[in-house]
């Protein structure tokens, strides 16, 4: 994981720190490239919640706080089930520490996923005129997750499309109290 300097805070406790001092130590760290790095490695791999990937980016996630800030074990041991009595001693032992501590909490979310996703534009036969491509495409990525609105009700939105530029008919049929889908052309 790439990291910019950072301050070993298990050597100083927060309350020898005056606001000051925090703030100064908090304003070094960051650099613009550092901050490029960190952004482009928790980002460069889909992680939707539940896959294999979430579960990686959650064991570099605890790696990175125990190797570059020192805070808990350097092993993976504390990964627990949510919930679990050993999950429920971590947090019920917290004001027993003398240092920070980290660990993984496993959850199982309940997240579905689009079974179809489609944007067509239609002629006025039912025929398609026109499909959008609804799939990102990069040319490295293998599991890229794209869009949809989960829980919603499946089906079908149908209304008539203008262009923007026939202000005119958009303007009379607006005052008519008819209801258009528009589409803005931006040259």
């Amino acid at each position: 994981m790439p990291t910019g300097s950072c301050v070993d805070n298990s050597r100083v406790r927060l309350a020898e720190l005056d606001p000051q001092s925090v703030e100064e130590t908090f304003l070094s760290i960051p650099s613009t490239e550092s901050a490029l790095s960190v952004s482009k490695a928790w980002t460069s791999k889909p992680h939707l919640a539940g896959s294999q990937n979430d579960y990686e980016s959650a064991l570099e996630l605890l790696s990175a706080f125990q190797t570059h800030l020192g805070v808990g074990p350097t092993d993976s041991s504390h990964i627990y089930e949510a919930g679990s009595p050993e999950s429920q001693n971590a947090i019920l032992k917290l004001s027993e520490l003398d240092k920070p501590n980290v660990w993984i909490d496993t959850y199982y979310p309940l997240l579905e996923t689009p079974g179809e996703r489609r944007l067509e534009l239609l002629h006025a036969n039912g025929s398609v005129a026109w499909s959008a491509d609804l799939e990102e495409h990069p040319a490295d990525a293998v599991d890229v997750v794209g869009a949809w609105h989960a829980f919603s009700k499946p089906g079908d939105i149908k209304a008539i499309l203008i262009c923007l530029m026939l202000f005119k008919m958009f303007s009379n049929a607006a005052q008519q109290g008819k209801g258009y889908i528009c589409k803005l052309w931006i040259w």
